[in-house]
């Protein structure tokens, strides 16, 4: 008895072109979809690691009987140089670091005297930045002053030693650290003033409440400083609130202008 042949059954040039246009479709309506969920993981992974290092900032201090700050760098900090500049633009709002400092005079002079051991530069995710912007929105909002401006004492360290210098009369003294603590090409004689910083005290409680924002943008080279982006039309804010008394994190619902 003879075995029929069952035919193998092929596709046309036709349905597969059918087949590859529905997909196109399909790939260009879920597109806008998928990279909202992923700004979206990427906001939300960025918050949970500065909440991360504002509490181990916190309980380093604790542990070790000892003042640390947290530094946040800006577009706007003085005194990057020309070898420096990858590490501006790299590090200019979308990165922090904890480091250990101690005070003079009472708490109204700050001294940076390390980095904290295993800690390095913590960077945001990929198009989520510390707002420049979100002042006049949140801080009304919330009651917190944003970023309260921390006497700092105007110090200039060097791979060489220490060199203080005269404090700053005004209310907007910053704490200065050197190209050689920021990156080991860079030279020693002068110093990066950052400020944007966050102190705790050996008891944990921080100097100031604080308050800050992330929202979505980028960093790129500028003629003198990195251009600071958003790059939503109506920024979208979202806002962390830092109490001095207990170290609580707040977390606010997103808001905009």
């Amino acid at each position: 008895m003879k075995k029929k042949r069952v035919g193998k059954s092929c596709y046309t040039l036709v349905e597969l072109l059918v087949v590859v246009a529905l997909a196109a479709i399909l790939f260009g309506i879920g597109m806008p979809a998928f990279n909202v969920l992923t700004k979206g993981n990427a906001m939300t992974a960025s918050i949970n690691d500065l909440a991360g290092k504002i509490k181990g900032a916190r309980a380093y201090a604790v542990a070790n009987n000892c003042y640390t700050a947290i530094i946040f760098p800006d577009a706007t900090d003085s005194g990057w140089i020309s070898s420096l500049s990858a590490w501006q633009v790299k590090l200019s709002n979308q990165s922090c670091r904890p480091c250990v400092v101690y005070p003079r005079d009472n708490e109204s002079q700050w001294i940076f005297d390390s980095w904290i051991d295993g800690e390095n530069w913590t960077m945001l995710g990929k198009g989520i930045i510390v707002s420049r912007t979100a002042n006049s929105v949140i801080s009304g909002n919330h009651g917190f002053s944003y970023w309260s401006r921390i006497p700092l004492q105007n110090e200039l360290s060097s791979a060489s030693g220490m060199t203080v210098t005269a404090a700053d009369s005004s209310n907007t003294q910053r704490i200065q650290i050197a190209h050689s603590f920021l990156d080991p090409s860079g030279s020693g004689s002068s110093a990066v003033t950052f400020q944007r910083v966050m102190i705790f005290r050996p008891n944990g409680q921080l100097l100031e409440n604080t308050l800050f924002a992330l929202e979505e943008g980028v960093v790129t080279p500028g003629s003198t400083n990195p251009d600071v982006t958003p790059t939503r039309d109506v920024p979208v804010y979202y806002a962390l609130g830092v109490n001095k008394f207990n170290g609580k994190i707040t977390y606010y619902d997103p808001v905009s202008p």
